[in-house]
């Protein structure tokens, strides 16, 4: 779901793979497998790419405590 999540984005960002992961300054493979949730990749690509596409997690439970200034749509 994560992968899919990050497809999306990177898509709707009209980005190619290696531009993407360029970007994120992660190889392609390892971004490859990461959106096809494959996540035989370490903890930190993910966040790189997170970071790199501007998403950032959080737990239904901090969202409610978030500051009112940060769009629902930034977080996931």
């Amino acid at each position: 779901m994560l992968g899919q999540l990050i497809k999306a984005k990177r898509t709707a960002m009209g980005m190619k793979l290696a531009d993407c992961a360029a970007l994120c300054n992660v190889g392609i493979n390892t971004l490859s497998r990461i959106e096809n949730g494959n996540y035989n990749c370490t903890l930190a690509a993910v966040f790189a790419v997170l970071h790199g596409l501007g998403i950032k997690l959080t737990s239904p439970s901090l969202s409610s405590q978030a500051s009112s200034s940060v769009t629902d749509d930034e977080w996931v």
